[in-house]
């Protein structure tokens, strides 16, 4: 059941990090991530995730992103790039 607390040290170890490398993501380089290793999410779900990412909409980037199921029952794969608004949609 929840409770009130009367302090909290909001700086202790243990705070939730960060499940996705974000920082790394958007370099601007072209990721692939399998679902299995990269992510456990659903494909909609990580899909969303990228497409959302709220920080880096607000730091001015897009993001490209086409998913892919595969043959041989090989794990679905996602592959992505961000890139800044300002740059060419090449």
């Amino acid at each position: 059941m929840a409770e009130i607390v009367e302090d909290h040290n909001w700086n202790a170890p243990g705070r939730r990090r960060e499940a996705y490398p974000w920082d790394d993501w958007t370099n601007g380089k072209i990721w692939k991530i399998t679902q299995g290793e990269d992510f456990e999410v659903r494909m909609s779900s990580m899909q969303s995730q990228l497409r959302n990412r709220y920080r880096y909409k607000a730091q001015g980037f897009k993001v490209r992103i086409n998913m892919f199921d595969t043959p041989d029952n090989d794990p679905p794969y996602i592959i992505f790039q961000y890139w800044r608004k300002e740059e060419t949609d090449g």
